[in-house]
């Protein structure tokens, strides 16, 4: 289907009705609009498969943007973030589409960042799916480098600098495999229908200009943050100082242990429990308590330990919390910040300006010596060796008094 926002032709496709109609009473639904990324590499094909599988909790409607798949190309000054963002709000006015509930992967998460700036009382609710408030491209770049050695760092930083056809098409053989176990196939990109020239222009002039942290203070809705642990593009570090400026309330990062980017592709139950059960407790059955929808998910203030198969750094911080030693709502900034890959857990120490935006928890009540702890053994058991040593290191890093803003 197609309709036309500021002067553009957008193709947008839906599953699922507006409308549950029951036996007895008609229900609206709430309408989930997911945004693609990669944006003129791919299309919203890509993300098809996984996130329409919520129709039949949502309205899920699938936008191809401006200069993108099937929608109009139009020229390069369109090819950013402010028209992007102003199209889907038009396309909700026009719609008559009130606070949807904003899906954005990658790329698509950029787009949500500035309709937020633009228009934070239009929204229902946020996911944030393996994306960024800032691109740090020496953060990436260094990943890709622990991962794939130095050729593949400067085929990356190549792409996002002074990218090519030549550059996108190396990028695409030999860092995108390195996204997740289970990346994207070749195949699965070449259906799409691609206008390369939107990635290379957003990438030579935009990626690393844009920083919305401080526009993520406006968030008013339910706000879900999926992060993959090993994502050499999206890296937890950024996801994490995120949740930062969300206000806690309202936010849950969740981080996929051993998964990349996007965290639907490694970890693909996973990640349809965390989005299903967003969906349920805050739109759809808002008074089903969590226990009830999935006996596994531990029911915390209000949604933050969201995963069927608790990993141990969760079960340690379950056992902090029963003794009163952190507050529940803060809980999953630091299981994340524990659990980061060694590399990545460096970076943020030595990130001073990071460590200090992050929203005050108590350190010297926080992280007790393991050796001192009645519950050392237990402690041991649950987390693995190099998660201890992070702890320690962190304890190590701020001094009794000091306090960690995340």
């Amino acid at each position: 289907m197609f309709i036309t926002i500021n002067g553009c032709r957008l193709f947008f496709d839906t599953y699922g009705s507006t409308l549950n109609v029951g036996a007895s009473a008609v229900k609206e639904k709430p309408t989930l609009i997911v945004l693609h990324g990669g944006h003129g590499m791919v299309d919203h094909t890509l993300y098809v498969e996984f996130w329409s599988q919520f129709a039949d909790l949502a309205q899920v409607i699938f936008l191809d943007q401006r200069g993108c798949g099937r929608s109009d190309h139009r020229s390069p000054e369109e090819w950013n973030l402010t028209y992007w963002a102003e199209d889907v709000y038009q396309f909700c006015q026009a719609l008559g589409i009130e606070k949807p509930i904003l899906a954005g992967v990658s790329m698509g998460g950029h787009v949500m960042c500035e309709y937020l700036a633009r228009h934070p009382e239009n929204l229902g609710g946020l996911i944030f799916c393996n994306t960024e408030a800032r691109f740090i491209l020496d953060d990436v770049c260094a990943q890709l480098e622990r991962l794939g050695g130095t050729e593949i760092a400067e085929i990356a930083r190549t792409q996002f600098t002074s990218p090519t056809a030549e550059s996108a098409r190396q990028y695409q053989e030999k860092c995108v495999p390195y996204y997740a176990k289970n990346a994207y196939s070749p195949q699965e990109i070449r259906r799409c229908i691609q206008n390369t020239p939107v990635l290379s222009h957003f990438y030579k002039n935009h990626i690393q200009a844009f920083n919305y942290l401080a526009d993520l203070e406006k968030i008013k809705c339910p706000t879900l943050l999926m992060v993959g642990a090993e994502s050499p593009l999206h890296l937890p570090a950024r996801a994490i100082e995120m949740a930062a400026r969300i206000p806690p309330e309202l936010v849950t990062l969740h981080l996929f242990s051993g998964a990349g980017a996007p965290v639907y592709k490694d970890s693909p139950e996973e990640a349809e429990s965390i989005v299903r059960t967003y969906l349920n407790v805050f739109f759809c059955n808002p008074s089903v308590a969590i226990h009830d929808l999935a006996p596994e998910i531990a029911e915390t203030q209000p949604f933050k330990a969201l995963t069927t198969k608790p990993p141990r750094w969760q079960t340690l911080c379950d056992e902090l919390v029963a003794s009163d030693r952190l507050p529940g709502h803060k809980r999953t900034t630091l299981c994340a910040i524990a659990s980061l890959p060694e590399g990545e857990f460096n970076d943020l120490m030595k990130d001073k300006g990071a460590l200090a935006k992050i929203k005050r928890v108590d350190i010297a009540s926080l992280l007790l010596p393991l050796n001192e702890s009645p519950t050392a053994q237990k402690i041991e058991v649950w987390l693995d060796s190099r998660s201890i040593v992070q702890l320690d290191r962190l304890k190590e890093r701020l001094s009794d008094t000091s306090t960690l803003t995340l």
